[in-house]
This record gives C-alpha cells, sequence and structure tokens, in this order.
C-alpha cells in the first residue's frame, strides 16, 4: 500500500495564515460557523502497488582461458612445429590448430594434439602458401574457445612451369636432385639472387628429391 498526497491545511479567511488571504484560495475555509474552526482538506485516495518482488542478479566469474604464448616455426620443407602455454581454471581435452589456406587453392585441415595447458606438437602442411592458422582448445564436456589466430607463408626456393625447374636462393648454397631410387640426377652451386633453370622434359614422370642448404623438397612430374 502507498499513500497519496497529503491535504491542506485550512484556515479562516482574514486571518491571512497558511496562504489563506481573503482571494478564494482552496486552503481558505468559507465563511460562516465554520470559519472559526480549523481543519484540512481530505487526502488523494492512496494506490496499490502489486507484484512488487526484489529484483536479483546474480553474476559468476567465468573461469578465464588465456594463450598466453604461441610459437609457430616453419621450416623449409612445410613442418610446423608448435609450441604453446594455456591459462585455464579448467581441463582440457584435446588443443585443435586448424590450418586453411588463403588464395587460390583453398586447401585446409586440422590437427589434435593432447590437452595440455604447456606443449607443443607438429604437422606438414600440403604445399607452399599463405595458411591462416587457429588455434582452440577444446573441453571434456564438449565445446570448444578460439583463443588466438595467426597466418603464416611457407615459400619454397624452387618452382615448376610444366616441365621447366626454377630455382634460386637467398644465400650460398647448393641443390641435388634424386629420383625416388635415390640416384642422383642433378647438381648445382646456388648463389645470392640467382635464378637456375633447368629442362626436365627427357624425364620420366614420377616423384623427385630436391635437397638444398634450406631443407629437402618433393615434387612431381605429370605424363
Amino acid at each position: 500500500m502507498a499513500g497519496g498526497p497529503n491535504g491542506q491545511e485550512r484556515s479562516p479567511r482574514n486571518e491571512n495564515v497558511n496562504g489563506c488571504n481573503n482571494s478564494g484560495n482552496s486552503n481558505c475555509i468559507p465563511p460562516g460557523s465554520a470559519r472559526f474552526d480549523r481543519g484540512a482538506t481530505s487526502g488523494q485516495n492512496g494506490g496499490l502497488l502489486f507484484g512488487w518482488l526484489p529484483s536479483v542478479r546474480v553474476c559468476l566469474p567465468l573461469s578465464a582461458t588465456l594463450l598466453r604464448a604461441w610459437t609457430v616455426q616453419l621450416s623449409p620443407s612445410g613442418q610446423v612445429h608448435h609450441e604453446w602455454e594455456v591459462s585455464t581454471e579448467k581441463p582440457l581435452s584435446n588443443v585443435e590448430i586448424v590450418w586453411k589456406a588463403l588464395g587460390g587453392n583453398r586447401r585446409s585441415g586440422k590437427v589434435f594434439f593432447a590437452g595440455q595447458a604447456l606443449g607443443s606438437g607438429q604437422h606438414t602442411l600440403p604445399g607452399p602458401g599463405l595458411y591462416e592458422m587457429s588455434f582452440f582448445v577444446q573441453w571434456p564436456e564438449g565445446g570448444r574457445q578460439l583463443l588466438s589466430q595467426r597466418t603464416v607463408r611457407w615459400q619454397t626456393p624452387f618452382h615448376l612451369e610444366g616441365r621447366r625447374l626454377f630455382l634460386s636462393s637467398a644465400t650460398e648454397g647448393y641443390c641435388k636432385v634424386y629420383d625416388t631410387q635415390g640416384r642422383l640426377l642433378l647438381q648445382a652451386a646456388l648463389h645470392p639472387h640467382q635464378t637456375l633453370e633447368w629442362d626436365l622434359s627427357t624425364w620420366p614422370a614420377g616423384f623427385y628429391l630436391l635437397e638444398t642448404q634450406e631443407g629437402a623438397y618433393r615434387f612431381g612430374l605429370a605424363d
């Protein structure tokens, strides 16, 4: 229950009390026997308040999961080595790393590692290019949370145009090409900012291994 506004105190006219100054104010008692009575006008009716309940909202602190460190090392052969440190109050079931190629080929994939807050793992990319890496953690009760994203670029010192092999290097080095039986088919010295070119049109179709001072690379020749 809530009360209404208070009433007005009433005074006889000509007494100039409480604002009653013979001007017909609403708080003046009209002439007559009642002018010697003092009183007050009645107050207004009160109102009922229905359904009044206190509103209580409980805010529970969320368990913060943060990626404190994530290093990505990419070798010339396309092998990616990850090291990470996750700060969390909850146990992890898995660490998931998703990679997606940016550009023309649109290749993508994912790898899973044991759910360790401090851990490492490695995998191999399918080919040269620019990739977006996403770091997820997974929970035992289901679901996953994205903690970070980054891009990495895998560049090789060579490329094929049909049956022509082009090879370059930023440093002094060497190159050797082997067939699947380990036979040495080609070798040459590499010099900075120099591009070497070979015509492989007479080579049989199949896979070959190119070895340089930076790493080993597998490539194939089609019929």
